[in-house]
């Protein structure tokens, strides 16, 4: 099958590699210049970094009308970034003979890397075509709408007359692909997710590979007892493994002893992971070695390790009810903790998925800020303005993390080197540079922030849900056990160097959870005598027993859960005291910059994991749901490459204290348990994906899933065939009011499947995810779609008809077999008597999909 599926549709692959490769050859000479501090002048991010300014390039010449969406504006584009390249190799030539002395190996385990990622993450997907389940739909239609779109900003797939409100440009860049290999979407998908794991996985083993061969040199000068290449290129493979394939503990900890048998009750409610604190009616235990045994999507709960329960409830008996770890709440609220192990097994292209490569880049970023002997330079610095405003259009919650970073990055390089009398300069320069960078980034993003509709509205105090730390172990378990032994060692050198630094670091740490409690404390407070809460508040507190009862719940919630935020402070602080040490004489200026980079991730990704515990962003939810999910997913990529560091100094450093040798084996051998256990999810998922459950009739390998994305092949063969009749125009299509069917009007691919599968927009598709992106403008924008879609279908009468096409500009209809179950056959008599019909198929049932012409020329 591998070989039949390569002789089908190798040529995409290569097309691909093609792409990727050449984006990343025609930026190289313009990094040379943009990351002179890298060992590999940014080889290793060049493909990510030719993606991102290409793709900007075009999306912003686009969307301020100079050029349109076509593969010609494109190369035009690609041209651009040509020519800004080899400008920049003019003013500022690197050596390329010298380079590719120094980098040839590390270029071709790159390459042999990427291939290998690119080809089996493609094969993966070849079996696992789909993109029916979750919110797959929604990814498709997006990518779908770029490519049909004529101009940007593109058109809304599922809002005919809106452009998409929501951060699409990780979907134009999918698009933008798809359009130079000549591929439909529904190709497109599958590729843009092989490319995206491609990316990041040689993105995580380019950051890593820098930090650790960097040990070699200071600005560009060679170093004795320097690292070696293959040394750092067995580490940066490391963190690969660790962003890409490694699980948390949900695996080995909860569902292997679930699907076994051996769990008791108290066990799993000491757990308490989702649909995992009782065993189900009817239960059999399985071999857990054997993955034929697991049923489908057995994987997804790794995703909800977090639960919250509400306050106990007078006669609540639930599962937990009266186990020793007593659960007198019923559970309540979805809280999403993923990691990039599952977002690849699940297939949602969604934008933390797509940002993965580029944050990786930002890395980038700040490791060359931090090994270098000056403070970026202007063209460095609207570098990084693009790739924060990137990151604001790709998933905008990352930008401000990621800042944070790039201008740490900086701080930590003048506290070794400039710090003498110039502290204040210091301040104000280190201020200058967030805001020119925060100021590029917001001018390169403005198009796209101008026409922006959000959910969010503010910020809402954590008061009720603090996290059980027995399951942020499951989520980061593998990260406290390797993070706690590099803190540990590094706050032992710091000790025996005496530059720990106990008083800034805990007082740093104090102030950041002294800031947030604050924080959430007025938060509440404000709840408590703002008019618009007080009605809701105190629904609630009676609820619940009035406010004595509720308040001494609260307490004892915080204090019986008070280990988390301790452990956190506590490494928060050791982590501060480590990393700005309190001398400067020559042993101090000795400690390597790499060493306070890793722990620079360290802290900001245990910030990212304190902030929800006391405040989370308010959305439509209402929850902390997301703000925990875009959180805690930044914190395992930055974990990923701070814990493969962590490995290499820890066991392999030739110039600083290491423990002694069984110290040293004994961490090993934890890494190498570590990895294998964390395998386990990644290899049983992925084989459960793709040979046990495909969840297509159609078992012949292809990277397009279209024809399995509706159940009616005649419904697929009329909508293809509109896709050719209309070709790029623009175009609006009716299709069934989704509301018709209450019990599922959103994740039913069946609803805005025009949409989906051409990008030809349809009156209105999901209505719940339009109510998300648009925010307080849903209503406006929405209007009586839903009821004049009913009208169109049900009322016979012609007059009523064309009133309901003018006023939605409506130039097509659908009547298929989701009309048809909603509507009934006779609805289609009005338009098989007025209108003419341009595509028309039959299923093997005999059933029969047409699609109307319904605008002026009908």
């Amino acid at each position: 099958m591998f070989f039949d599926w390569i002789a089908r549709e190798g040529w995409i692959l290569v097309n691909w590699w093609l792409i990727s490769t050449i984006g990343g050859l025609t930026v190289m000479p313009l990094l040379g210049r943009l990351f002179p501090a890298l060992p590999d002048k940014g080889y290793t991010l060049s493909r990510t970094a030719g993606w991102l300014l290409i793709g900007f390039t075009f999306w912003f010449l686009g969307v301020l009308g100079f050029i349109d969406n076509s593969v010609g504006s494109i190369l035009f584009a690609w041209g651009l970034v040509l020519l800004l390249a080899l400008v920049a190799h003019i003013v500022h030539p690197v050596d390329w003979r010298a380079w590719w002395h120094e980098n040839r190996w590390l270029v071709l385990v790159t390459e042999v890397l990427f291939i290998v990622l690119l080809v089996g993450f493609a094969l993966f997907r070849a079996h696992q075509n789909n993109y029916t389940s979750t919110e797959k739909p929604m990814d498709l239609a997006f990518m779908s709408a770029i490519q049909q779109s004529q101009s940007f900003p593109p058109n809304d797939p599922w809002l005919s007359g809106y452009a998409i409100s929501y951060y699409y440009f990780g979907y134009l860049l999918a698009a933008m692909n798809a359009m130079l290999a000549g591929v439909p979407s529904t190709i497109g998908y599958n590729m843009h997710l092989a490319l995206l794991f491609a990316l990041a996985g040689i993105s995580a083993f380019g950051v890593t590979y820098n930090l650790v061969r960097s040990r070699a040199f200071e600005f560009g000068v060679w170093l004795n007892n320097g690292v070696t290449r293959k040394t750092a290129m067995l580490f940066g493979g490391l963190a690969a493994f660790f962003l890409l394939w490694m699980s948390n503990f949900h695996m080995p900890i909860v569902e292997m002893p679930y699907r076994a048998g051996i769990a008791s009750d108290d066990y799993l409610c000491f757990w308490d992971a989702k649909e995992r604190e009782v065993y189900s009616d009817g239960f059999q235990p399985i071999n857990v070695w054997n993955p034929d045994e697991y049923p489908s999507w057995f994987w997804f709960g790794a995703s909800r390790t977090i639960t919250e329960r509400a306050l106990a409830t007078p006669g609540y008996e639930g599962a937990c009810a009266n186990s020793m770890f007593r659960q007198r709440g019923a559970r309540i609220n979805e809280v999403i903790d993923e990691f990039p192990a599952f977002s690849f097994i699940l297939g949602d292209s969604h934008p933390h998925v797509m940002s993965l490569p580029f944050v990786l880049l930002v890395l980038g970023m700040a490791l060359n800020v931090m090994l270098s002997s000056q403070p970026p330079e202007r063209w460095q610095i609207l570098f990084y303005g693009v790739g924060i405003g990137a990151l604001i259009f790709f998933n905008t919650w990352d930008a401000p993390m990621y800042l944070v970073v790039l201008i740490g990055a900086e701080a930590i390089r003048r506290l070794k080197w400039q710090r003498l009398s110039k502290i204040w300069q210091d301040w104000l320069e280190l201020l200058g540079l967030g805001v020119a960078v925060l100021i590029v980034g917001l001018l390169v993003s403005a198009p796209f922030l101008i026409g922006f509709r959000s959910q969010l509205g503010g910020v809402l105090p954590n008061v009720l849900h603090p996290t059980r730390t027995q399951q942020l172990f499951v989520m980061f378990g593998p990260f406290i056990l390797l993070l706690g032994g590099y803190l540990i060692l590094e706050t032992w050198r710091s000790f025996k160097a005496r530059r720990i630094n106990l008083s800034v670091g805990f007082g740093v740490a104090g102030m950041v959870f002294a800031g947030l409690l604050l924080m959430m404390l007025f938060l509440l407070v404000v709840g408590v005598i703002a008019p618009d809460y007080r009605v809701t508040l105190n629904q609630y507190v009676t609820q619940y027993g009035g406010w004595r009862e509720v308040t001494e719940q609260i307490i004892g919630r915080w204090l019986a859960r008070g280990l988390t935020p301790l452990i956190l402070f506590v490494t928060l602080g050791f982590g501060m005291a480590c990393l700005f040490g309190n001398k400067q004489d020559d042993e101090t200026r000795a400690y390597p910059l790499q060493n306070s980079f890793a722990l620079l991730l360290l802290v900001c990704g245990l910030g990212l994991i304190i902030v929800p515990e006391f405040v989370y962003l308010r959305d439509n939810f209402g929850t902390r749901m997301n703000t925990v999910f875009k959180f805690y997913y930044q914190a395992w990529v930055m974990f990923s490459i701070c814990a493969a560091y962590g490995v290499y100094t820890l066991t392999m450093d030739i110039n600083l204290w290491k423990p002694p040798a069984m110290l040293r084996g004994t961490y090993g051998a934890l890494v190498v348990l570590l990895m294998v256990v964390g395998s386990i999810y990644s290899l049983f998922g992925y084989y459960n994906r793709m040979f046990l459950y495909r969840e297509t009739a159609d078992l012949t390998l292809t990277l397009d899933g279209g024809r399995n994305f509706i159940p009616s092949n005649a419904d697929y063969d009329a909508i293809m065939c509109l896709k050719d009749v209309v070709g790029r125009d623009e175009a609006v299509v009716a299709e069934a009011n989704p509301e018709a069917n209450p019990s599922r009007v959103n994740y039913n691919p069946e609803h805005g499947r025009v949409g989906s599968l051409t990008g030809i927009p349809v009156i209105i598709g999901w209505t719940g995810h339009q109510s998300q992106w648009r925010g307080t403008g849903y209503g406006e924008a929405v209007g009586t779609r839903t009821s004049d879609l009913d009208m169109l279908f049900r009322d016979p009468r012609l007059s009523i008809t064309q009133q309901i096409i003018a006023r939605y500009e409506i130039d097509y209809v659908i009547f298929g077999s989701v009309e048809r179950r909603y509507y009934g056959t006779d609805a289609r008599i009005k338009f098989d008597d007025h209108f003419p019909v341009v595509c028309e198929a039959t299923a093997a049932s005999g059933e029969t999909t047409r699609i109307y012409r319904v605008g002026n020329d009908g």
